[in-house]
Order: C-alpha cells, then sequence, then structure tokens
C-alpha cells in the first residue's frame, strides 16, 4: 500500500485468501491507493484508488473467492465498486491436480505396456531361440559345403526340368506304343526282341524301312526308297502321332496290294512310273482318314518328282483336300504333263478348281490350243439353280410334300413368266389382291400376280439413277428368294425359321414378307443381330415401304443423341407408331421394360403382334439367356467408389499366368524383390520387430551369391531410408537393385530351401520359373507343410506369389473389410483415419458385393482395349462437344459386342464395378455406380410374340438338331433349310498350324494375304476384335517394315 504520507495502522484480524475483513484507520485525508499481490504474480492483481476526504468513517476491503472460484474478488465497502483478478491458488491447485492425473495414467499405461512387451516376450522367446539356433547350424553347415550344395541343387534342379519336359511328351508316347502295339496285333508283325527296347519312333521308322523294301522287291524296283521316301513326304518334320499314321497308311497300302495282281504296263497310263504306285497309294489311303496329312504329303510329293510351278502344286492340294479331284486324278495330269506344253497351267487349274470341273475335261482342254478359252466355253452356260432343282433339295432337307407341290407350280410359273416383265404392275391394285389372299383357301393365280408384282417392285426400287442420268435396271428376287418367301406365308405353326446362306438376299426375303404383313394390317417388329444393321437395312429398303404406302421407322431413331431428352422420348413414341420397326433385341426389350416397370409410353399401344429375327442365333438357347438390364444411378454410391479405388489399388498389379503342366490360369501378384515378395507372401500386411526380410539373404553370403559388403549396404540404405524419409528412396532402390542383379532364379530357389529348413518345413514353398510366358514347376514331387506358398521366381531377384483366383479374392476381401469402417461403429472423428468410412445403410450392399467388386477387377485387367472394350466420346458428351478441340476429355469406356455382331454398345454400361475397374486402368473420368432395377431375357422377351401372330426368322444356320428342337419346343417354329441359288463354289483351304507366338502367325497371315493379292485375288481377313484388325491392316501396309522386323 502506498500513499503521500502513509500513516496507517492495521486494525482487525488479517487473510490472505479466503472471505477477509481488514479496517484502517485514516491518520491522513489524502488520496489513497492500495495495491495487492499474490505471491510473486504481477506486483498490481489488484490496484484500487480512493479519496478519503469525501468519507465519513471506516473504509472497509473485502477479498473473497466468487461462487465458481474461477477468480477473486475485491470489494469497497465505502465507494461500493468491485475489482476481479484470476484465482491463482485455485489455477495453481488445478494445474498441479492436472499433472498428477496425467502422470498416474502415464504410470498405468507404461505399466501396461510393460506387462504386454512382456507377454509378448515370453511367447516369443522360443522362437527367437529356435530361429538363432537355426541359424547358427546353417551357417556352420554352409561354411562347409556352400558351393557344392548350391551345384548339387542345380543339377538335381536341372534333371527336374527335364523330367518334366519328358512328362509333357510321355502321354503322347504312351498313347502311340498302344496303338502300335494294336497295329502289329492286326496285322500279325513280330518285332525282334532287341528292337523292342527300342524308343517307340525309331521302332516305328524300322518297320516303315522294312516296308518300302519289301514294296520294292516285289515290284522289281531299285532300293531307291529310303531316301526318296523320306524326302518325298518329309518324315523328319512330322510329329510322332503323324510318324504312325503314315504307317498305317503303308500298311494299307501295301497289304492291298500284294493281294491284287500286279497290273500289265499297257494298262498303266503314259508317262507312269511304278514308283509313283507307292505315294499314290499312300495319299489315297491318308485322304479318307487325315485329309490335311494328306495334302501335305502330296504337296511333298509333287516337290520331289514333279516341276509344276507352287502355285500349281498349291491348287492341287486344296483340290484333293476339298475332294473335287481324288488322288489318282491328281497323279493321272501329272503323267499327262510331260506330253502338255502349256503356259496357262495355272489359270487351267484355277479355273477347274472354281468351277468343279471334271479332271478328263482339264487334261482334254491341256490338250488344246487356248486351253482356257476351251474351259470359259464350257463353264459358260452355267446358270442359277431353275425351279425343279430347287424343289429338288427342298424335298432332300424334309419339306412337306403339300407345300412342295404348290412351290413347284408357283417357281415354275416365275421362272417362265418373269424374264418377260417389262411394265410396272398398278401398286394400289397390288395392294388390293393381298388384302385379298387367303391362306386358309389359297388361291394359287392370285399369290402368282402378287408374287409378280413383288418381283417388279423389287426391281424398281434395286433401279439406279447415275449422276449422268444413267438408268442402271435393278434386279428381280431369286428363285430361291421367292421360295423362303413362300415358305413364310404358307407355314401352318405360329412361325417359321429358314436357314439361308450368307450373300443369298436375306434382307430381301424379310422386306417383302413385312410389306405383306404389313398391308395385311399387322404390325411387324424387325431384329437385326447390330443397330448398324437395322438402320442399313430400313435405309435400303424405305423406298420399297413406301411405293405401297407402308411406314417404317428404326429404334431408337437415327442421331437420338443429338436431341434433348425429352425430344429423344417423343421421337421413340413416334417411331413405334409405325408399321413396320427395325431394331436389336436390346433396343426392343430396353423399351419394354421402360414402359412396363418406369410408365413411360415409349412403345404406345403396340402389341407384340409378330416378330421377324434377322440372325436367329439370339433366340438359340445360348443367347436366349442374355439379359437386358435397366439400371438407375443413385447418389448414395458414391461412397462405393473408395471402396473400388481400394480394391484397383491391389489388384492392378496382378497379372494372369498360365500354369504350364495343367493348362490351369492362376494369377501372379505384385512382382518385387525376391526377398519382400517371400516375406509378405508369408507375413502379408503384417510386420515384425523381431524378424526382417533381409535375413532371407543372409545365407548367400555364404554361398557366395553375393558380400557382407552388399548386404551392408542394403542395411544402410534402408536406416538412412527411416531417418531421412522419401528422400533417399531412389538410393535404397539403387543400392539394392545392383545387389538383387546377382541373383537368378536358382540361386533364389536355393535361399527358399534353406529359409524352409528354418522354418522347419512349417511353410513350403512351390517354385516356378518362367518359360514361353508360362510357369513352369521346378519340383517332381509335391512337399508336405502347415502352409504351401506358391512362389514364380524371376531374373533380376524379382519374385511374385502365385495364388488361385478364388485364394487371390478371398484374401483381397479380407484387407478391404478390415480398412472399412461403416458409420455406426465410429465414436470419435479420430476412429475414422486410416479406414474407408461407408454410411450404415450401405454395410449389406458392400459387404454382399466385395467378392464380385474383386472378381470384376481381375476381369478389368484380362480385358483388353480393341477387344471386349473401346475408348470414344461418351453418348452424353457427344451432342455438346461436337466441334469440341477437347473431345479426348470426355472419352468413356464403351464395351464392344465382339462375340456377335462387333459393334460398338455406346448405350450400354457394365455392373457391379467393372465400368468403373476399367476407367481406372485407362485413368478416365469415374462414371457412377448405377442398380439394376429390372430386366427381361431374349428367351422371355420372344415369347411374348406367341401370344400374337408368331415368330418368324432366317439365319446363316440355325444350328444342330439340339438346337432346331429347342426353336420348335418353345418358340411354335418350323424350321427349313433353303438350298443355295447356285452350286457351291467354295473352295477350303486346310488349316495353317503356326508355331512361334503371336508375331509368327501375324507374319504368316500377312503371307499369306500378300500372296493371294499378288494373284489378283481379294483378301477378306475377318479378326476376332479391333485390335488384331487393326494390327493386322498396319503389318500388311507396312509389308517391308514387317519384313525387316521379322528378320530382327
Amino acid at each position: 500500500m502506498y500513499n503521500s504520507a502513509p500513516q496507517y495502522r492495521r486494525i482487525g484480524p488479517h487473510s490472505t485468501i479466503s472471505c477477509c475483513r481488514t479496517s484502517y484507520e485514516e491518520a491522513l485525508a489524502i488520496h489513497r491507493y492500495i495495491y495487492i499481490r499474490y505471491k510473486n504474480h504481477s506486483w498490481n492483481s489488484f490496484s484500487y484508488e480512493f479519496n478519503t476526504h469525501k468519507r465519513k468513517g471506516d473504509t472497509s476491503f473485502i477479498l473473497k473467492e466468487t461462487l465458481d472460484r474461477s477468480q477473486i474478488q475485491l470489494d469497497c465497502t465505502s465507494e461500493g465498486s468491485t475489482h476481479y483478478c484470476p484465482n491463482y491458488g485455485k489455477i495453481e491447485q488445478d494445474e498441479k491436480q492436472r499433472q498428477q492425473e496425467e502422470e498416474r495414467r502415464r504410470l498405468e499405461r507404461l505399466e501396461r505396456e510393460q506387462r504386454i512387451q512382456q507377454e509378448l516376450d515370453r511367447e516369443s522367446e522360443l522362437s527367437r531361440r529356435k530361429l538363432s539356433r537355426a541359424t547358427e547350424r546353417l551357417r556352420e553347415k554352409q561354411s562347409f559345403r556352400g558351393h557344392e550344395k548350391h551345384h548339387e541343387r542345380t543339377q538335381v534342379l536341372q534333371q527336374q526340368i527335364e523330367d518334366d519336359a519328358a512328362a509333357i511328351e510321355w502321354n503322347e508316347v504312351i498313347i502311340v506304343e498302344e496303338k502300335f502295339k494294336d497295329l502289329l496285333l492286326k496285322y500279325q508283325i513280330a518285332e525282334d526282341k532287341e528292337i523292342q527296347h527300342y524308343q517307340i519312333w525309331s521302332r516305328i521308322k524300322i518297320l516303315l524301312n522294312e516296308l518300302a523294301v519289301q514294296y520294292c522287291r516285289e515290284n522289281n524296283l531299285s532300293l531307291w526308297s529310303q531316301f526318296t521316301f523320306d524326302q518325298a513326304v518329309r518324315y523328319n518334320e512330322l510329329s510322332l502321332t503323324e510318324k504312325l499314321t503314315v504307317l498305317e497308311a503303308s500298311l494299307q497300302f501295301i497289304m492291298h496290294s500284294s493281294t491284287e495282281d500286279a497290273k500289265d504296263d499297257e494298262d498303266q497310263p503314259l508317262g507312269w512310273e511304278k514308283k509313283y504306285d507307292f505315294f499314290l497309294g499312300l495319299v489315297e489311303q491318308l485322304h479318307a482318314t487325315s485329309p490335311t496329312l494328306a495334302e501335305h504329303i502330296l504337296l511333298n510329293v509333287l516337290d520331289t518328282i514333279s516341276e509344276l510351278s507352287p502355285q500349281s502344286r498349291d491348287i492341287l492340294g486344296q483340290m484333293l483336300f476339298n475332294r473335287i479331284w481324288t488322288p489318282t486324278e491328281i497323279m493321272l495330269l501329272l503323267c499327262r504333263s510331260p506330253a502338255i506344253n502349256c503356259h496357262q497351267l495355272d489359270s487351267v487349274l484355277h479355273t477347274a478348281q472354281t468351277y468343279h470341273l471334271d479332271c478328263i475335261l482339264v487334261i482334254s482342254a491341256l490338250m488344246n490350243e487356248n486351253p482356257l478359252n476351251f474351259l470359259l466355253e464350257q463353264i459358260k452356260n452355267d446358270k442359277e439353280k431353275d425351279a425343279d432343282t430347287i424343289v429338288k433339295e427342298l424335298h432332300e432337307a424334309n419339306c412337306p410334300e403339300k407345300v412342295l407341290v404348290l412351290l413347284k407350280d408357283v417357281l415354275r410359273y416365275m421362272e417362265s413368266e418373269l424374264p418377260k416383265l417389262g411394265t410396272k404392275e398398278q401398286i394400289t391394285e397390288l395392294k388390293g389382291k393381298i388384302r385379298s389372299l387367303n391362306f386358309t383357301n389359297l388361291d394359287i393365280n392370285l399369290l402368282k400376280d402378287v408374287l409378280i408384282g413383288m418381283s417388279i417392285a423389287v426391281q424398281e426400287c434395286s433401279t439406279i439413277i447415275t449422276k449422268d442420268d444413267m438408268k442402271i435396271e435393278g434386279y428381280f428376287p431369286r428363285l430361291t428368294q421367292l421360295a423362303s418367301l413362300l415358305l413364310l406365308l404358307l407355314t401352318e405353326n405360329k412361325g417359321c425359321l429358314l436357314e439361308i446362306g450368307t450373300g443369298e438376299g436375306k434382307s430381301c426375303i424379310l422386306a417383302m414378307f413385312a410389306t405383306i404383313l404389313a398391308i395385311r394390317g399387322t404390325k411387324v417388329d424387325i431384329v437385326t443381330s447390330s443397330p448398324v444393321l437395322a438402320l442399313r437395312d430400313q435405309e435400303e429398303w424405305k423406298k420399297f415401304f413406301e411405293m405401297f404406302g407402308v411406314t417404317s421407322s428404326v429404334v431408337p431413331p437415327r442421331n437420338s443423341s443429338a436431341y434433348s431428352p425429352e425430344e429423344q422420348e417423343e421421337r421413340l413414341k413416334d417411331a413405334y407408331r409405325q408399321q413396320i420397326v427395325y431394331g436389336t433385341v436390346g433396343a426392343f426389350a430396353a423399351d419394354t421394360l421402360k414402359q412396363e416397370f418406369e410408365r413411360r409410353a415409349t412403345r404406345g399401344k403396340r402389341q407384340f403382334e409378330l416378330v421377324i429375327v434377322d440372325e436367329v442365333d439370339y433366340m438359340t438357347l445360348d443367347n436366349g439367356v442374355q439379359v437386358t438390364f435397366l439400371s438407375h444411378e443413385s447418389s448414395g454410391f458414391r461412397h462405393v467408389e473408395q471402396v473400388l479405388s481400394n480394391i484397383w489399388t491391389m489388384i492392378s498389379s496382378c497379372q494372369p499366368i498360365e500354369m504350364l503342366e495343367t493348362g490351369e490360369v492362376k494369377w501372379a501378384t505384385r512382382i518385387q524383390h525376391f526377398h519382400k515378395a517371400t516375406t509378405a507372401a508369408i507375413m502379408g500386411l503384417e510386420t515384425s520387430e523381431n524378424f526382417s526380410a533381409n535375413e532371407i539373404l543372409l545365407p548367400g553370403v555364404t554361398l557366395g551369391f553375393y558380400t557382407h559388403e552388399d548386404i551392408e549396404m542394403i542395411h544402410q540404405a534402408e536406416s538412412k531410408k527411416e531417418n531421412e524419409g522419401d528422400g533417399n528412396e531412389d538410393r535404397m532402390s539403387t543400392a539394392l537393385s545392383e545387389v538383387m542383379k546377382k541373383l537368378g532364379v536358382l540361386q533364389q530357389y536355393d535361399l527358399l530351401g534353406i529359409f524352409e529348413e528354418v522354418l522347419e518345413n512349417t511353410v513350403v514353398f512351390k517354385c516356378y520359373s518362367l518359360e514361353n510366358k508360362k510357369a513352369k514347376c521346378f519340383e517332381a514331387q509335391e512337399k508336405q507343410g502347415d502352409l504351401k506358398v506358391e512362389m514364380l521366381l524371376l531374373e533380376g531377384g524379382l519374385a511374385c506369389e502365385i495364388m488361385s483366383e478364388k485364394l487371390l479374392i478371398d484374401a483381397t476381401v479380407s484387407t478391404i473389410k478390415s480398412s472399412i469402417k461403416f458409420s455406426d461403429n465410429l465414436q470419435t472423428a479420430k476412429q475414422s483415419n486410416n479406414f474407408i468410412i461407408i454410411p450404415v445403410f450401405l454395410k449389406s450392399y458392400v459387404e454382399n458385393q466385395l467378392p464380385v467388386f474383386v472378381k470384376n477387377a481381375l476381369k478389368a485387367v484380362e480385358m483388353t482395349r480393341g477387344r471386349e472394350y473401346m475408348i470414344d466420346t461418351s453418348p452424353a458428351a457427344e451432342r455438346d462437344i461436337a466441334n469440341s478441340q477437347d473431345r479426348d476429355k470426355y472419352n468413356a469406356v464403351i464395351p464392344v459386342d465382339f462375340k456377335a455382331s462387333g459393334v460398338l454398345e455406346k448405350n450400354k454400361k457394365w455392373g457391379n464395378g467393372l465400368q468403373q475397374f476399367l476407367e481406372f486402368k485407362h485413368q478416365l473420368a469415374i462414371s457412377p455406380l448405377s442398380n439394376v432395377t429390372n430386366y427381361l431375357s431374349n428367351f422371355h422377351y420372344f415369347k411374348r410374340y406367341l401370344s400374337g401372330r408368331g415368330i418368324f426368322g432366317v439365319s446363316g444356320t440355325l444350328g444342330g438338331k439340339a438346337d432346331q428342337d429347342f426353336l420348335a419346343k418353345h418358340y411354335k417354329a418350323t424350321s427349313y433349310i433353303v438350298p443355295a441359288h447356285r452350286h457351291k463354289r467354295v473352295v477350303e483351304l486346310p488349316v495353317i498350324q503356326v508355331k512361334g507366338g503371336n508375331h509368327q502367325w501375324i507374319q504368316t497371315i500377312c503371307e499369306t494375304s500378300w500372296k493371294v493379292a499378288e494373284r489378283g485375288q481379294v483378301v477378306l481377313v475377318i479378326c476376332e476384335d479391333v485390335k488384331t484388325a487393326d494390327e493386322l491392316r498396319y503389318k500388311t501396309q507396312h509389308k517391308s517394315r514387317f519384313k525387316d522386323e521379322g528378320q530382327t
């Protein structure tokens, strides 16, 4: 307390903190100041000024705590004002209690951790001692025989690899040996005991040589056969099975020829040599059982005994393969060839092959001065099949007799009358005749008039006016097309299905049939195999329909993506109001689902009256189960995208790999350095303070794989990484890679063997190496252990684990589940750290779908761009960015129907995460997940038409008997096979088996294409997918460059 004249005396007791009262007697009436300080805190915790000359009586000051004890309160009785300061005592007391509480909790936590550590130490003590003893024991053992063991293991491994390779061929050897024994018994042939111990290929060759010698002796031929035979058939290039086939054919020919009287020389063709009999007989025997091998041997024989050009030899081989000529006819031509001096032989043989001409006719032509013109004169009258031939072939195809009688009458009439027609029939009159047709009591003359009118309309529709106003007359329907139309019209069942070959005019048949039905008041749906064909056919026959006043459309309408959703809906409704509608089964089924489940009047009042299916394959058992889905996006599924992202992070580094021995396809996980991959295979994502992955490498020092300095360098690099963070990662990777380069496959195999011994065979490693991109097993025998791990060992010290698809899915699901927390289990925000947080309403969905998601992630890894899918502009963005320079930003994954039509299905997306995984794969914008709400299979969609007029269709093939029975049973449809309009001119070529991988396969296709194109023929290469087509197009267009690549 300070003042100008401090004259005070204290009155009453004194207390510092608790409520107290202190009085002071004033000695001098001047301004007074009171200062109060708590311990060593600020000197003016309280400061108070008061004027004494204005006051009477005593002035008292009261110090007390506030009710919550947070502050100290100073009251003055004379002036009534109150001052406050923090309650430092209370603050210090609280701080002391807090520190004591924290210390208590810290001690409790430390004690608990010590107990846990002690328990862990006790549990792992035995394991540490075991590991230490095993390591010391192995080091001592390896110090004496380290290198010896390495060489021993190498020899054993090489022997096992050779044994595995032998086992692959052993199955063929066993089969051939059994057949060889049966052959000896059949022909009662006895082998020498010594020969019986030879290898099977040697036994076959010895017997074949003896047969050749026997044949030469019996026919008074010199022993030329050994060399000539081997050279002619290229015996050494044949497989073991083919060698046995040649032996059996030789036996059959020689045994058969020995039972017949020898032919006189007079009976032999001019120029014939006796030695040709053996080759002729061999090829004839093989021709019946193995035409491919017969063609192969014939070409080899022609190379040896004739001077034909390569093209002529190829044509003769193809004629033999297609059974156009017999081996005898081919050999007859060869015998006549020395007397034939013809530079047009290649063209003559090509013509004979194309028109299936008789051998005698060709030989006669070769004797002519101009053989090619002679043959062309003979075939110029080759025409389409007449009515009688068509009816005859339909009869052979089991067409009903009642229908055949009518067909014969109508087709004969059309055959004679169509060429005479030159004026256009009045369409209005024709429409009346069509409506008057009564198929129950048919008027044949009226039907003939209708067909005549339809034929004229087809010709008018197909007539072309060029830019120069030149008129090119159209075509009349062929008799086979009219026969198909009659079969569709005259069916007595709910439907009719026709098998019509490619190029026979199916779209014309369907257009005429649909027009007749539409004129008679039936709404017709035409199902095509792709939207491209739907657009093409509707555009092509629109003029034909309009000639009869019939309306037509296609669904979805053209350029639908250029319109707003409301406009698209209105255009779709208008399309379904037309009499004939083209579309795919997917489009029709989707619009049906929209109307029935979403209450959108897309089809309006259109009923399922009659459907015409172009390509009946969509109705068969295999394709009938295909389903059209409708799905809807939901904002709640955005939470699932982080699950998909984590799955893709784990799965994207996996690759499928085929097992060499079994052909089974398994999965190779992420490729890592050998010791890291081994540790991950055993421990997964867990870590242990008692074990380091580097310990797996330690025995390699004793074995001489690397030095102690190498191991020390790895330790230092890892320790620096831990201390310095990611900045030292490149240095560590470089150091580790240098050491790992010293570890080959065999060295890794040795280290895993040592690691097995350390673990006392509780873990067994089954090791594989990479051979021709397949995994080849090291061990011939299976090992037994508690845990079996399959490892793929690679060069450069790299390795990875091999897992079956099921194991990989289960492991991934388990890992993802451990990283997910649902919102109902979260108490604090800190619990969400390092976890994927999913709303609880998605819990059941996510848990059920996890295995499906992982399986689809694996499928996304296997799928190939340009095969199952393409990357193109999404339909939703096409309207807005038509002229944008940033079109690539709007790319999307578009499914491809590569198994059937090969078209881009822009209105479809894959479900269950597959679409999103492909977008992850190509780093595209992630589309929202959708949920399937309803679906309709092809089978049930087509069955809806059975309540109307039925199901009709055409196809290149109706399948086998099982498929036709299925169609008849479920769709009530009769099936017929319609003959082609001309005789078959197709020549099938033998299959070329290519060895050497994809590059050699591409090269063979290109060389074959160039060879055929150089002869002036057009080459059509049909590929399974877009990727292969693009690759082949590039290679064929860069001929010289491809050849250079093939040489490197």
